[in-house]
């Protein structure tokens, strides 16, 4: 949740009693991440205190079936699949029965018994809406077909604060909590090498520069400067090093000097409204060239589960404006301004 409420807070809906909800497709998508490299792997890891290894979580099973089906390529090529919406009907039967096995464990587990067990307290989290799903073809579907987990909106407003921070502490604690698991068997650096294993969202721009090199009268989208069609770099709105995000959306062209000025700072507020005509422009042109992956990465990350595309022009910017903001004052990352 931590993580969500850091690159996915657009998701979150405010209800009433000041609580909120998040989708339960987003935290069962992060579970799968972080569970593949538990299961896969030859160290004696049970994921519970109790039982044996081979009766470990209620989704072990199937999570070790959609493992399979990845073989070779593994967490990479899955996601690869997933984010394209590429699965085979094999892959496709496998991944849904992990998610609903998932699912069920989250809702019947953490979100029934984190808090309120004693008698008179409030639970701190409920469920509404589907715990399945028929099938699971591409990422945005699990957004879309599940239900919502909801909590109290100054949880939240915490995780948004500094739920970098917590998320960090949270995977420390779980590898220390796997060493007692493994009676001390399997080394604390050991679990966390497994831990910090996420898909691989490579610094690949290469989609994003092939289509500008094709474009008539490109221009640096900061600085409007002219760019020759075989010399400008593909900048990340959002530095990569802070989101590890290659969205097309996030890819725009720039004039190599003007980048090298921003590196890893977020543009602020006045130069990314300067800007705007020049993004939308490029945007349209991504989308025109690859439609399939520039609506999806559009629905998961800046437009939310909408289904509307009326209008995503100024919605997107919209969002992407607040998003800049909210991860400067969330990071303390410097802001850039051209000289």
């Amino acid at each position: 949740m931590c993580e969500i409420s850091q690159s996915s807070f657009h998701h979150a809906r405010f209800i009433s009693n000041n609580r909120i909800s998040i989708p339960l497709g987003l935290i069962v998508e992060r579970w799968i991440y972080y569970y593949w490299s538990i299961v896969n792997t030859s160290l004696p890891l049970p994921e519970m205190r109790i039982g044996s290894r081979a009766k470990g979580t209620a989704f072990r099973s199937d999570l070790f079936e959609l493992i399979g089906s990845f073989q070779p390529g593994g967490l990479d090529a899955f996601f690869a699949c997933f984010q394209n919406g590429t699965l085979n009907p094999m892959q496709i039967h496998y991944l849904a029965e992990t998610v609903n096995s998932v699912a069920n464990t989250i809702v019947k587990g953490p979100v029934e018994y984190s808090g309120g067990s004693l008698k008179d307290i409030e639970r701190v989290f409920k469920f509404e809406g589907n715990k399945r799903m028929k099938q699971c073809l591409i990422s945005t579907d699990l957004i879309n077909s599940l239900g919502r987990v909801i909590f109290p909106a100054s949880l939240w407003r915490e995780m948004c604060l500094v739920g970098h921070w917590i998320g960090e502490a949270i995977i420390l604690r779980w590898a220390e909590l796997s060493y007692e698991f493994a009676k001390r068997e399997v080394s604390i650096p050991e679990i966390l090498a497994l831990l910090i294993i996420q898909p691989k969202n490579e610094r690949n721009v290469s989609l994003a520069k092939n289509v500008y090199k094709k474009v008539i009268g490109l221009t640096c989208v900061w600085s409007g400067i002219p760019l020759s069609q075989t010399r400008f770099d593909v900048d990340h709105v959002i530095p990569f090093s802070i989101w590890n995000n290659n969205d097309l959306w996030n890819l725009l062209p720039s004039d190599p000097k003007i980048n090298h000025q921003k590196r890893d700072r977020i543009v602020t507020l006045p130069i990314l409204r300067s800007s705007k005509d020049r993004i939308i422009h490029y945007w349209k042109i991504l989308y025109q060239e690859a439609p399939q992956r520039f609506q999806t990465e559009l629905r998961r990350t800046l437009l939310g589960s909408r289904p509307s595309l009326e209008n995503w022009e100024t919605r997107a910017f919209s969002t992407l404006s607040e998003a800049v903001e909210t991860i400067a004052l969330q990071r303390g990352v410097e802001r850039w301004e051209i000289l």
